[in-house]
């Protein structure tokens, strides 16, 4: 599917509280975002658990005017730009009675493309890495 028409954000459902409380608010240069929220689900029987649900919605910016550096060389382009946040999760146990160890944040990755590419690889060339700009 092409990205050449975008709508301006949209709030994912269900919403992140603990992970949109404690980021800054973002700018629209690093505003292509994807919320994600995963949960367990288990069934009170002795046969099985469901396996674990994730809910994506994707948040479409409108595209900004961007200089793209690869190889030495530069671009002008339209461009949007995706956000992954990195997590740790450790845990001891498994099911409803599992002990939660460890449940961080450990990082960031901001990738720009233009918004003609349907592709996201930096290594592959479509996108270039970028940096959050904090307001």
């Amino acid at each position: 599917q092409g990205a050449t028409s975008h709508s301006p954000g949209v709030v994912p459902q269900p919403s992140v509280p603990r992970l949109t409380a404690r980021m800054p608010r973002l700018a629209a240069r690093a505003a292509h975002l994807t919320f994600a929220h995963s949960w367990m689900s288990a069934r009170h029987d002795s046969h099985a658990m469901h396996p674990p649900a994730l809910h994506v919605q994707k948040i479409l910016p409108p595209p900004q005017s961007s200089v793209l550096v690869r190889r030495g060389e530069w671009e002008a382009a339209q461009t949007v730009s995706e956000l992954g946040i990195y997590g740790t999760l450790l845990r001891r146990g498994s099911g409803a009675g599992a002990e939660l160890l460890l449940n961080k944040e450990v990082g960031h990755l901001v990738r720009t493309k233009a918004i003609t590419s349907n592709e996201g690889g930096v290594a592959a060339g479509f996108a270039v890495l970028d940096s959050p700009y904090l307001v």
